[in-house]
């Protein structure tokens, strides 16, 4: 009984709750002591304490009134050569940019350092604070932060920025190459605020420092640019007020006429309005000239693009004057490479008549010698029989050099030459005749009007597309309004026809007239009918159309050297010879059509167009700037001529390079086929004979 009792009072004991701890327990004591042993480690972790002093004051200031001392100074291992005029010129120039704003186009040889001064003007910006936010725009997103990765190369391993700006490459090099410890550190408790990303970082917020809070950013052309801004720590709103657009273009789009008008127009309108509606943007474009009118040979044009101050540098200013001697040279170098010398031939050669090899020679970086040979001539001349088109486009910035050796070669400079004061859509006094041409694509007829008149002397009146694209400069590919838009759920049969429809009643129905006044109609058109699917259209509709009478379907025709001429073909009934042409009516289609030499004509337009102004025979275009007319100028640019002979005929073929628009080459071609077709004659061109038909005598029998 007792032994159950004492069961019981010690279950009662145990039913009962227990007492909480008081609150000042050593437990809790030590949890308290703990977490905040571990916050202040965590803190200190974060903090990278006290900055260093600046090693010299005095270097940092100078370089800082002098961006090629600045290079000279910060980055000898860059600017290791002695520098050229050039240099020295892009350098000024350059700081000019970076300090007071503007625009610079700078074309170097490759290899000359270009990049490498854009780069460095882009740290003397920001470690000054004379820019805040500088972006870096390349040919592609890839190379544009590869230009960013060497940025940051450069301020977490260059010791000497690290000696004179502890403020911005100390707090980098705490990071130890860890990204992530950018988002809590601190200096002596405030954050920093540093961003260390792909394509951008941010510098360090450090009280007192000029490049405090500086952001650079990368992109490529192509990609999104528009909308690129950055918020402070302290609410300010920051805009690029610096541009870099790096070798803009590659091979690729060099050539394309289409990529180089959109990588302009993205130059021009996304990136230079980057720094807002209001506001200036400075802006460097280093580039290379890769072929004539490509990206980089219009913006250092000043005629076209004045505002970009383009400078453009030529390796050799002189070519040396012995063709002779240098042609034995490279006998002798690749005879040596062939042996397996690496060069040693030449050099002894050059060395052994270096005196008559200089002669005439101007070199413009005399220090810049390739490693192995004797003289930077010598490098250069090297790269000159080795490569003859690089080396005038990427040391010469001069492309075009190559091909002066064809006569036939036409250039942008000379095609502007013939604008003349006569207003758009109307024909000079002495030109009485005018003829259209239509030529349909895909997307776009393209159109042209021209005037004619004795001697064979030539006018562009007025060119186009239908419909209208609202703009100076376009290219098939990147047309906006096309034949399917304007008469949308149609098929082609029916949008080809609507469009032709629409633009022969705007050329056609209409009265041109002279600088007097005189009203004047087009009296032929000539409508491209070498269009696969759609030929039968083309000619129903020249059939059918209000203007039957003045409308002829065409073709143009290839032939070679080794091709019979037009006019020896196998005449039909009811031909009609001409220059180079041939009419006669169609078999299938009910509607007489003229079939035209394209190599022959194309030479004759482009020797109207080298034809100066004022002399018989030349084609002339109407009154705008050159910049309006571009479009002209590199559709008839667009092919090149190639002398050829086969069997003793000599001739000139022309060819079309790919992703390059001819249309209005075309147009201006038919022109002149539809000129001859009304009787106007060049002077030196006569009609074909008559052959004489041979009367039969009777014999007499006396």
């Amino acid at each position: 009984m007792a032994k159950r009792k004492k069961a019981n009072s010690k279950k009662k004991a145990s039913d009962s709750p227990p007492e909480p701890p008081p609150t000042n327990s050593s437990y809790e004591r030590h949890r308290e002591r703990s977490a905040g042993r571990q916050a202040e480690q965590s803190r200190a972790g974060r903090d990278i304490g006290e900055l260093p002093p600046i090693e010299n004051p005095k270097r940092r200031e100078a370089a800082g009134g002098d961006f090629k001392l600045f290079c000279q100074t910060y980055a000898p291992h860059v600017f290791c050569l002695a520098w050229a005029d050039p240099h020295d010129q892009a350098a000024e120039r350059g700081e000019a940019v970076v300090r007071r704003g503007g625009l610079f186009a700078l074309a170097m040889p490759r290899g000359w350092g270009k990049t490498s001064l854009c780069m460095w003007a882009v740290l003397f910006a920001v470690l000054y604070g004379l820019r805040r936010f500088p972006v870096y725009v390349g040919a592609a997103g890839d190379e544009a932060r590869l230009r960013l990765e060497e940025i940051k190369v450069e301020l977490e391993t260059n010791d000497l920025l690290l000696a004179d700006f502890p403020e911005v490459c100390f707090p980098i090099r705490a990071l130890e190459g860890i990204v992530q410890r950018g988002k809590g550190q601190t200096c002596q408790g405030k954050r920093t605020h540093i961003g260390w990303k792909g394509r951008r970082i941010v510098l360090p917020t450090i009280a007192g420092s000029p490049a405090s809070g500086a952001v650079i950013e990368s992109r490529g052309i192509t990609g999104a640019i528009r909308g690129m801004r950055h918020t402070t720590p302290d609410g300010q709103v920051l805009r690029p007020d610096l541009a870099v657009v790096d070798d803009p273009q590659d091979d690729e789009s060099a050539e394309s006429p289409s990529q180089v008008a959109k990588r302009l127009r993205t130059i021009n309108g996304s990136i230079l309005g980057l720094a807002g509606p209001t506001r200036r943007i400075a802006a460097f474009l280093p580039c290379t000239v890769i072929q004539p009118g490509d990206l980089a040979d219009q913006v250092l044009n000043r005629q076209l693009n004045p505002h970009w101050n383009g400078q453009r540098t030529q390796a050799l200013s002189k070519l040396p004057s012995d063709d002779k001697l240098w042609a034995e040279y490279a006998e002798v170098r690749a005879a040596g490479y062939r042996e397996g010398d690496d060069g040693a031939a030449g050099n002894a050669f050059y060395l052994e008549h270096r005196e008559k090899l200089e002669l005439g020679a101007e070199v413009v970086w005399p220090a810049n010698v390739k490693e192995g040979d004797v003289a930077a001539l010598q490098s250069l001349m090297n790269l000159k029989i080795d490569d003859e088109r690089s080396f005038w486009a990427e040391q010469q910035q001069q492309p075009m050099s190559l091909e002066q050796a064809s006569e036939d070669k036409l250039d942008a400079d000379a095609i502007a030459a013939k604008i003349i004061g006569v207003k758009r859509d109307v024909a000079p006094n002495e030109l009485t005749r005018l003829v259209s041409f239509i030529d349909p694509s895909s997307k776009l007829l393209w159109w042209i009007v021209c005037a004619f008149g004795d001697g064979f002397a030539g006018h562009v009146m007025a060119y186009g597309a239908w419909p209208d694209q609202g703009l100076p400069y376009f290219t098939k590919s990147d047309a906006k309004k096309t034949l399917a838009r304007a008469k949308p759920g149609a098929g082609r049969p029916a949008q080809v026809l609507h469009a032709l429809e629409n633009l022969s009643e705007q050329l056609l129905a209409r009265e041109w007239q002279n600088e007097s006044g005189q009203p004047l109609r087009i009296e032929k058109c000539l409508v491209d009918a070498n269009w696969g699917e759609a030929t039968t259209l083309i000619y129903q509709f020249c059939r059918q159309s209000p203007h039957a009478s003045i409308l002829t379907p065409s073709h143009g025709r290839y032939l070679g050297p080794g091709d019979a001429p037009i006019g020896d073909w196998k005449k039909q009934p009811g031909d009609r010879i001409g220059h180079h042409w041939r009419e006669r009516p169609s078999k299938n289609h009910a509607k007489r059509f003229v079939t035209y030499d394209t190599n022959r004509w194309k030479t004759a337009v482009a020797d109207g167009l080298r034809v100066p102004r004022g002399d018989v025979g030349g084609i002339t275009l109407y009154q705008a700037s050159r910049e309006r007319h571009r479009l002209v100028i590199d559709h008839l640019l667009s092919e090149s001529p190639v002398p050829v002979e086969s069997k003793g005929t000599q001739l000139t073929i022309w060819k079309q390079p790919p992703n390059k628009d001819n249309d209005l080459l075309d147009g201006l071609v038919g022109c002149c086929v539809g000129a001859s077709m009304l009787g106007i004659e060049a002077v030196g061109h006569k009609p074909a004979p008559k052959k004489k038909s041979r009367r039969r005598r009777g014999v007499s029998y006396l």
